[in-house]
């Protein structure tokens, strides 16, 4: 039975509410983070030439979220299917620093420029 957390309304939009409540009906393909482990995971069924939606269904997330791992993780290299290659230590340098930069960063207060006299 396919998952109805990301069907489609008539619009063409995927409601927000069916995403939010999608962890708690237990469905497989709810929001997350990947890990290595994971990154690995598809590396491994990308090499093996496997559609973009039975890794998806491997790992347990959505179609979109490995296009944007294969695209994370490019070496600018092709492989010898002629794809772009994927490596997952790569990928999982840049979600690091993509972590690092989020947040507020304050920055130093200006010293006071201010002459006395």
């Amino acid at each position: 039975m396919k998952c109805k957390c990301y069907r489609k309304s008539r619009r063409g939009a995927i409601p927000q509410r069916d995403l939010f409540f999608a962890q708690k009906r237990g469905c497989s393909r709810a929001m997350k983070y990947l890990t290595l482990k994971d990154r690995r995971l598809i590396a491994k069924l990308y090499r093996q030439e496997a559609r973009v939606l039975d890794i998806a269904n491997k790992v347990g997330c959505h179609p979109g979220t490995i296009y944007e791992e294969l695209r994370r993780g490019a070496t600018g290299k092709l492989d010898e299917n002629q794809r772009p290659e994927y490596d997952p230590d790569l990928a999982q340098k840049e979600v690091r620093a993509s972590i690092r930069r989020r947040g507020n960063h304050r920055k130093a207060p200006m010293p006071n420029t201010k002459e006395e006299d």
